[in-house]
This record gives C-alpha cells, structure tokens and sequence, in this order.
C-alpha cells in the first residue's frame, strides 16, 4: 500500500532559509522548528579584500565559547554563508536585507568576524561573563580602550598598529568564580592565551606585543 504525505510548509522569514524536513536532533545542522534566531548585521558590509570568518559558537549546555575561523576566499557575503556551513555548526543563510542569520536551538553563537588574515590590523572583544566583583579591561600602549564589570556581554573592535602593547586585564578579588579568558591570533589561527581557572584575585591576564599582519580577538567568559 501507498502511502501519500502532504506537508504545508511555510517560510515566515525574510530569508531562504535551509530546513531539514524530518528533523535530526543530533545533527547541528538540523534547524527543524528551532525558534531561536541569531542574525548579524553585514546589510552594508562590501567584501574587498577579506577572506576569512570567525564565528564564537557552544553547545547550549556548554559553559564556554569555542572559536571556528575558515577561509572563504573573498567574493561577496554567499562565499562567507557556503563556508559556514562548511562547518558543520547550523544553518547559515542571508535574508533579503543581506544579513547573515542562523535558527537554533541547540547551539548558541556570538561574535562574528570577517576580515582579511593578512592585511587586517585590529583587535576584535568579546566579553561574556557574571560574578560579583568580576571586571576585565583591555588597554592599548596603557590608553584603556574598553573596560566592563559584572554581568557583562559585550562585544567590539578597535585598530591597532605594529609594535602596539596589549594589555588584558581582569579585577576579580574574591570573586571565586571559574572563568575562560583567552588571546586569539586570528591571522596563525592560534592562541597565546588559553586558561581556565577560578579567579580570586586582580591580575594581568594577557600582555602582548602586535605583530606585523596580526588580528586578534580577546574573550573572557564564564
């Protein structure tokens, strides 16, 4: 016997969005009836010579972010999409507005970054982070460039030069609190600082030195 299925299926977005029909709940890529939406703001973004995305995305019962960075070789903003979904983290698609989106609910994303590996000089932040007392301050060439407290999620970017100094520092006296802070060369696709430990005292968690070509992005998370 012959079975028939009818689906009637809507799109209630502004965007194609890709969509598994039966659903797979182990499969990140599967955004059947996910409600959470993520959706970043590239509507004026004009590709010239950037070539490379980051995406800071985690597991919903995982505490940290991790970091996915891939080369799209330049083009236009379908190249960045193609190549997120080359990572097997979610369904990436553009709406009618050219912003960059992802239903899911399964994993959570943050800070998404697109640049160029080589040329690009600058210093992306992403603090994500609770704690009484808790509190983290990035400086340049000792000029505070952002700092936050508890409870904070924030994000940003600020330039650099050659030979500028670095500074990350956190304030978390008594703070107790088992937190991840990094530094992200985004251009050798590598850390200089990865820790995790419970902060209970003020400390200089990262200082470095810009190198030629370099762009870095600075995390702290708990």
């Amino acid at each position: 016997m012959i079975e028939i299925l009818n689906f009637n299926i809507q799109n209630t977005t502004s965007g194609i969005v890709p969509v598994s029909f039966f659903g797979n709940n182990s499969d990140p890529m599967d955004n059947s009836n996910a409600t959470t939406q993520y959706q970043w703001n590239t509507s004026s973004l004009v590709i010239n010579t950037e070539n490379f995305v980051s995406i800071q995305f985690k597991s919903k019962n995982d505490s940290f972010y991790s970091l996915a960075n891939i080369s799209f070789g330049g083009g236009n903003l379908i190249n960045v999409v193609n190549a997120l979904n080359t990572l097997n983290i979610g369904a990436f698609f553009l709406d009618a507005n050219n912003r960059i989106n992802n239903y899911n609910d399964n994993i959570q994303y943050a800070n998404l970054t697109i640049y160029n590996n080589v040329s690009n000089t600058f210093v992306n932040y992403s603090f994500s982070y609770s704690g009484f007392g808790l509190g983290a301050e990035i400086l340049k060439n000792a000029v505070s460039q952002v700092i936050t407290t508890s409870p904070s999620n924030t994000s940003g970017q600020f330039n650099i030069s050659v030979g500028n100094n670095i500074v990350l520092d956190i304030v978390g006296f008594g703070v107790n609190k088992l937190t991840n802070y990094f530094v992200f060369n985004l251009s050798t696709n590598s850390y200089l600082v990865n820790k995790t430990e419970v902060i209970n005292t003020d400390f200089q968690a990262a200082s470095f030195v810009a190198q030629a070509n370099c762009s870095y992005l600075i995390g702290v998370q708990n």
